[in-house]
Order: C-alpha cells, then structure tokens, then sequence
C-alpha cells in the first residue's frame, strides 16, 4: 500500500502491540493492540497505542500507550508507558533482522498451535484449559500424525479450505 501511495499502513487483529518500520515515503504499523477488550487479564491484551500522525516534510508518528483499568481505558502511567514504548521499539528494530519474524512465528505456533487442535476437536473452554494444564495430553491422543497430515492438507489446499469453509457456514445458518 505505501508503494501505491499510501503515507500510512496500519494493521489491526494481531490484539497486541507489534511494532512499525519506515518504508520507502511512507511508515507500516504492525498491530496497535487492543483499546479496550475483556477477554483476557494480561499485558499484551490489556495494552494498546493510539497514533497521532503529522505532516511537514516527513511524516511524524507519535505513539501513545493506553491501558485497560476495570471497565475503561486510560493513559499509561510514566513507567508503563516506557515499558510498553521500549518493547515496541525494541520489537521495530528487530523485525529488519533476517529470519526475525519467521523465527518468532514458528516460536508462537509451536506455543499456540494445540489450542487450534483443541478446539477443532470440539473441545469447550474447560476441557482446553485442562487439556493445557495436562500438558495437551487430550489432543495428542486424538490427532496421530497421520490425522494431523490430513488436517494440513485440507487447510493448505484451497479446495479443501473452501469447502470447509462454506460447509461451517452453511450449518452456522441453521443454527
């Protein structure tokens, strides 16, 4: 998008600061966080960055930390906000390192990946987190490799993914 023109990117769903870079004219923001979202009681959920942009002769970015508190969100206070700007900039170096971004995803889904098996597997929110505390024990009695290989395919294959896909939203309608 700043190759076609566009002085700012921003890209959201992440739930969590990720970092940004300048590229060619223009500056990508990866991930703002949340502003405010229940769901879970941790750092990365519980903090988000507004961006305010100017314009002179370059463009200025000024990020500023916000934190859930109860049911609100307020401006982080000085140590937070130092905190959550340092690991932001931090994480904005890095991702110019070769094989950064690779290495850190293959780290989250090597941490993440069973929830997703859990969850195909029809798993409630209960039997996840027992599964999780077990060390994933539930999930790998029911995905042997085998099943595991199937289940690749049919995620990587566009026919299969489409198929799925359409299926889960034609009975998510007569539901």
């Amino acid at each position: 998008m700043v190759t076609s023109g566009a002085d700012l990117v921003i890209c959201q769903h992440s739930h969590c600061i990720g970092s940004y870079e300048r590229f060619t004219h223009g500056a990508i923001v990866y991930g703002q966080g949340n502003f405010l979202f229940d769901r879970h009681d941790n750092e990365f959920w519980n903090t988000g960055l507004l961006i305010k942009a100017g314009f002179s002769d370059r463009m200025e970015l000024d990020f500023i930390p916000v934190c859930k508190r109860g049911n609100g969100v307020e401006l982080a206070d000085q140590q937070r906000k130092a905190a959550i700007l340092s690991g932001f900039f931090i994480r904005s170096e890095d991702i110019g390192t070769n094989g950064f971004i690779e290495e850190q995803y293959d780290k989250y889904c090597l941490a993440n990946g069973q929830y997703y098996l859990a969850t195909m597997a029809g798993f409630g929110t209960t039997l996840r987190r027992t599964d999780k505390l077990l060390n994933r024990l539930f999930t790998r009695m029911i995905y042997s490799e085998r099943k595991l290989h199937i289940i690749q395919n049919h995620l990587e294959c566009e026919t299969h993914r489409e198929l799925i896909i359409n299926y889960l939203r034609t009975i998510g309608k007569k539901h």
